[in-house]
Order: structure tokens, then C-alpha cells, then sequence
């Protein structure tokens, strides 16, 4: 009987984990491309570029891609300052901790399946 009160603070702490780990990570890509998608304004995009910085800087292709999918040139322009870039440390760490959170996921299904 006490499997199901284990279970849902077992997500309880994985969802406030995970929150308090995304809400400052640089944009990669992927993310920036969807902001690109769902039609958000340049001004939006841009401040969340300037707050969170981008993973990456673009390449080429990436470029292209964001303008087939509605980027304007002005925006393409902008994403290319070299200062909203995060740096090779800040990359680093968002890799590291991205294995930890991956790693705590991975500790926090096998803790579903003894509970099961």
C-alpha cells in the first residue's frame, strides 16, 4: 500500500530536479529552431537568446535551416554575435550536466521498477 505515496514523490523530485536544471541552460539548436517554428517574435527570441546565450554558435546549414522555417535575416544577423555564445566552459558544464541528469533518470526508473 505505501508503493503508490513512494511513487508520486518519486516524481515529485525528478520533476523539481529537473526544472531547477533547464531553467538556465544555453539554447542549442534543436530549441532555438522550434522557438523558430511555433512563430515566436523576434523580439522574444532574441531577449531569450541575450538571457540564456546559445550552446553553439550557427553554421551555416543551421542558418539556412532557420530561414527555410521563417527566421528573417535580421535575427540570423543577431544570432551571429560572437557574445551570445556561451563559452567552451559553459558548454563543458551543460554537458556534464547533462550525463548527471541522464544518470539520475536512469537511478530514478530502476527505483519505478523495484516499486512495481
Amino acid at each position: 500500500m505505501k508503493h503508490p505515496i513512494d511513487y508520486r514523490l518519486l516524481i515529485l523530485a525528478a520533476s523539481v530536479f529537473l526544472a531547477s536544471q533547464l531553467s538556465a541552460r544555453p539554447i542549442g539548436f534543436s530549441e532555438l529552431s522550434l522557438m523558430v517554428r511555433m512563430h515566436e517574435s523576434e523580439t522574444s527570441i532574441k531577449n531569450e537568446v541575450a538571457a540564456r546565450k546559445l550552446l553553439h554558435g550557427l553554421t551555416q546549414p543551421q542558418e539556412g535551416i532557420l530561414k527555410t522555417q521563417g527566421a528573417s535575416d535580421s535575427l540570423i544577423q543577431s544570432l551571429r554575435n560572437s557574445n551570445l555564445v556561451a563559452s567552451k566552459e559553459e558548454a563543458a558544464a551543460v554537458a556534464i550536466r547533462q550525463v548527471i541528469i541522464d544518470m539520475f533518470l536512469f537511478s530514478m526508473s530502476l527505483s519505478v521498477i523495484r516499486l512495481i
